[in-house]
């Protein structure tokens, strides 16, 4: 097993009373940047919004299978 390193969309719903949340919607990226121009387009898709979005890039760990490389 090999551990990788990638950036994670994580797009959250903040309800009241907080800390009550939902997760919308994720995805992963290879690099940092990949993950703010998604988050980007995702804030400006979003300005209309009456609800409290979230949108973070997060470091996110992964084994990888190794096996056959």
């Amino acid at each position: 097993m090999e551990i990788i390193t990638v950036w994670l969309l994580s797009i959250q719903l903040w309800n009241d009373p907080p800390p009550a949340m939902k997760f919308v919607y994720t995805k992963e990226y290879q690099t940092y940047e990949e993950c703010m121009a998604a988050r980007d387009k995702w804030i400006e898709n979003q300005k209309n919004d009456k609800e409290k979005f979230q949108s973070l890039c997060l470091l996110k760990n992964k084994n990888v299978n190794t096996v056959g490389r």
